[in-house]
Parts: structure tokens; C-alpha cells; sequence
């Protein structure tokens, strides 16, 4: 069973009412998307407000709005930012995106994504997981076209998927005018496959930046340097 509460190293996120809990790949997504630049951001099914959290305290320049579809989910991550020092910064609105973007004039520089992804995949057996990892919620299609709408001629989306959805993901971005600036394919192991990707699209198509990012070496817990710098900021133990 997940901790009811993880503590980083500038807030607390507590997370028994949410169904996705604390994990690396939105750790890793909230270290590596870009915010130098950035004033308005969006978070895209905040679930517990880390990935808002992270990117209100790499900047202080950033305001960011947190959408959130599930009710308890909301409150929850409304607590965690209200106990947090950028509490006014962020603002957790509880709605489903696929209405948020049909209202106009919503405009921001950066958006943010950790999307349900299980796209084939059977559903858990728990409905709360279910509708925060399984894409039937969301999906890709729909993130896109948002994005495509309320981002800035010059904005960005972050989000990371699954390695082996890449290229069905990058063509679906395609189809809204989105394409990939730069590329973290993210291993386990090293010589392992990634498992995951980290993508960050813009309105430019161009040869993307692609690097790569090992979690651990061989024993478990044994984080490489690469991943403890990436991360420094956050992990009370880096």
C-alpha cells in the first residue's frame, strides 16, 4: 500500500483521497519541462498538485491554473497546494479540460501533462484508477486539440508517455499542429529499453533535441547521478 503522504523537500503532497499516487514519472516530468520564459501555465488532471507544486517552486514567475475532473481528487489537491508556500499561485479549478478549452480566450505559455495512457490495456479493478490512468477518460486527441487552442504562438506542451506509444502519440500531435522540440526517452537500467518518454511540443516543426535519462543502476534504490541531479531539488534525500 502507497504512503497516505510524500514529503519532498519544499512541500508535502498527501494523497489517500487521490487515485494515481506520487510517482517517478511525474517526478521526473516536473523537473525536466522547461519553465524559464513561462507566466501562465495549465496542469491537465492535476490529480495530488505535484506537477503544479514542482513548477511553482522552479519559478516565481509562474501562475498556473490546475484542472482536475474528480471531486475528491480536487479537494485533496487543494489542500496539498494550500499547505504549500505557492499557494497563490496556483489555482485548482475542478472541470473536465474538454470543456475548459472550449471557452475562449484561455491563453498560456506552457501546459503540462501526465495523461491516462493505458490505451489497449485491461482497466483495474479499482474505478478511481481506472478513470485517472485509462485514456477512454482523455484522450490524446483531446489533450492535443486543447493544447493546440490555449497555447501561445510560442508555448509549449510537456507531457510523458509510455516508450511504446511514441509514434502514435507524435502523429496524433501532428494532426493538432503539434509537434516535438525535444525528446528524454528514460530507461529503468542501464542497457535496458525505455519505458517511458518525456516530449515537449511546440508549433515549430524541427528535428528534435533528443537525450536520455537512466533511473538506477543495477540495485534497486541505487539512483544514478544523472536522475539525483535531475531531481535534487525535490528529494529529501538527493
Amino acid at each position: 500500500m502507497a504512503n497516505q503522504w510524500f514529503c519532498f523537500k519544499k512541500f508535502t503532497v498527501r494523497q489517500d483521497r487521490c487515485a494515481m499516487k506520487v510517482g517517478t514519472d511525474a517526478v521526473i516530468l516536473g523537473a525536466w519541462t522547461p519553465v524559464e520564459g513561462k507566466f501562465r501555465a495549465l496542469d491537465i488532471g492535476t490529480g495530488t498538485g505535484i506537477l503544479a507544486m514542482m513548477l511553482a517552486q522552479r519559478s516565481d514567475a509562474l501562475n498556473i491554473l490546475a484542472l482536475e475532473l474528480d471531486t475528491d481528487t480536487a479537494v485533496q489537491a487543494t489542500q496539498n497546494i494550500a499547505g504549500s508556500d505557492f499557494y497563490r499561485r496556483i489555482n485548482v479549478l475542478q472541470m473536465d479540460f474538454r470543456n475548459y478549452y472550449l471557452q475562449p480566450e484561455k491563453e498560456f505559455d506552457l501546459i503540462i501533462c501526465n495523461p491516462p495512457y493505458f490505451i489497449n490495456s485491461q482497466r483495474p479493478a479499482d474505478e478511481g484508477r481506472s478513470l485517472a490512468r485509462h485514456s477512454e477518460s482523455l484522450r490524446m486527441k483531446d489533450i492535443f486539440a486543447g493544447s493546440a487552442k490555449l497555447l501561445q504562438e510560442n508555448g509549449h506542451l510537456s507531457m510523458i508517455i509510455p516508450a511504446d506509444v511514441i509514434d502514435v502519440t507524435i502523429e496524433s500531435a501532428k494532426v493538432a499542429g503539434l509537434y516535438p522540440e525535444s525528446i528524454l526517452n528514460i530507461h529503468p537500467l542501464p542497457g535496458v529499453e525505455p519505458k517511458r518518454v518525456c516530449l515537449l511540443f511546440s508549433f515549430e516543426e524541427k528535428v528534435p533535441l533528443t537525450e536520455s535519462l537512466v533511473i538506477e543502476y543495477s540495485v534497486r534504490h541505487n539512483y544514478t547521478e544523472e536522475y539525483q541531479e535531475l531531481t535534487r531539488e525535490f528529494y529529501l534525500n538527493f
